[in-house]
């Protein structure tokens, strides 16, 4: 199932994460949430999206690639439990 969520990116972390296990229906105590950018190869492992610090540098990396002049396609975070 793929849902489209436009989130603010000075979200605070903690929000951002409860808003996706909420949206995800995961337990926040079990979950192990991963993402990738969309345009990631397939087989590209999973970076770790289970701290704030995780949500901070997610978000920063993000931020990056879509300040980038280069980039031409629109930056989407792709959002899984592992």
């Amino acid at each position: 199932v793929l849902t489209r969520i436009i989130v603010p990116a000075d979200l605070p972390p903690a929000d951002f994460l409860s808003r996706m296990h909420a949206q995800m229906n995961v337990d926040p105590g079990t979950a192990m949430l991963g993402w990738k950018e969309a345009q990631e190869r397939r087989g590209d492992p999973y970076h770790r999206l289970s701290s704030e610090q995780d949500v901070k540098d997610a978000f920063r990396d993000l931020i990056k690639l879509q300040e980038s002049t280069r980039r031409k396609k629109e930056v989407v975070m792709q959002i899984v439990n592992l």
